[in-house]
């Protein structure tokens, strides 16, 4: 595994990271199977950002499907 399950990970991705850890798929490995380098998947995480399609093609890489949604956000 190319990061510590205790590794610090922004929010944002931090799903990802953990189906890569359920899945035992390195970046390596997640880079090759949508086309991205080992470089282009770690700055993604570094940065804990990247495109809707690159969420996309993540979660069909690793068999999942990518759901996006709004939620009204509760009142403060």
């Amino acid at each position: 595994m190319p990061f510590s399950p205790g590794a610090k990970k922004g929010s944002r991705l931090r799903p990802v990271f953990n189906y890569l850890m359920d899945e035992n798929v390195s970046l390596s490995e997640l880079g090759r199977r949508i086309g991205l380098s080992r470089q282009s998947m770690s700055a993604r995480f570094a940065v804990d950002d990247c495109k809707v399609s690159d969420m996309e093609k993540m979660a069909n890489a690793l068999g999942y499907e990518f759901i996006w949604s709004f939620r009204k956000k509760e009142q403060e």
